[in-house]
């Protein structure tokens, strides 16, 4: 009897303990499972939002794209502001400056009146810069001595060339207040030759104040093979006027100072390239 119950107890024990083996076994991972990829830490913020399941899943395929979001596309060059400011040389070319001008810049403000000195200036400049803020002033004056403001020490008189550089050191201050660049443009040069050798020494003011160098473009525009000259080759359409390109075509007035049409057109096409290389 004791050995039939012993033999009982003893099968009972066999079967539990093959019923907790199988249970252990059943719940124990697959061997294939075991070979999945492992969990990948999210590498930057922009991972974050991938979950664990379809980083492990690219083990058995390509690395999957992660979305970085929108391209910020790249800002244009901001475009400067632009004040001219000038005497009849400038107010002569008014219109071909504008059209010169009004592509390569946001906006650009012309103050230019005949006759007029650095002097006439320096107050209307103040307000204009205050108020307009501008990035570039381009300012020419060939010497005028008609107005008020010079009228005490005329063109020739011992006082005329440390006055007007007093006046060009005023203006460019005023110009340059906010941080404008200034340039000024040499004087081209004139028929009548004591007129051209205080336009000499008036350009040599110019230059000294001219910031990181020297913008020339009258003379540049006005000079034939080294010297004074009243017609050159025209170079574009501007210049032409209708003619074809190479003709010769008049740069300058009768009056040996003032600009003809194509050389307004010069002057505004080489005040275009002072924009785009100065700023």
């Amino acid at each position: 009897m004791r050995l039939r119950i012993a033999s009982v107890v003893t099968a009972a024990l066999g079967l539990a303990a093959l019923l907790l083996a199988l249970s252990l076994f059943a719940d124990a991972p697959a061997a294939a499972d075991q070979t999945t990829a492992p969990r990948v830490a999210p590498q930057a913020s922009r991972m974050a939002d991938v979950d664990d399941t379809s980083v492990a899943a690219s083990a058995s395929g390509p690395t999957p794209i992660v979305d970085a979001g929108p391209v910020s596309p790249v800002a244009e060059p901001t475009r400067p502001r632009v004040l001219v400011v000038g005497d009849s040389i400038t107010h002569s070319a008014h219109g071909r400056l504008l059209d010169a001008l009004t592509p390569v810049v946001a906006e650009v403000r012309i103050l230019a009146w005949g006759g007029t000195a650095p002097c006439d200036w320096i107050g209307p400049v103040a307000d204009e810069v205050a108020a307009f803020d501008p990035d570039l002033v381009l300012l020419e004056f060939v010497g005028n001595d008609l107005t008020p403001c010079i009228a005490g020490t005329p063109r020739g008189s011992d006082g005329f060339v440390d006055r007007s550089r007093a006046d060009a050191v005023e203006l460019t201050a005023v110009a340059s207040r906010f941080g404008a660049i200034v340039r000024w443009t040499s004087i081209p040069p004139i028929a009548v030759p004591a007129y051209d050798a205080i336009a000499v020494e008036l350009n040599g003011i110019y230059r000294s104040l001219s910031h990181e160098g020297v913008l020339t473009p009258l003379r540049e525009a006005l000079t034939v093979n080294g010297g004074f000259g009243f017609t050159d080759t025209c170079r574009g359409e501007a210049e032409c006027d209708g003619v074809a390109v190479g003709t010769s075509v008049p740069l300058r007035s009768d009056d040996g100072l003032h600009l003809a049409e194509a050389g307004s057109a010069r002057m505004a096409e080489l005040y275009r390239a002072a924009v785009v290389r100065v700023v």
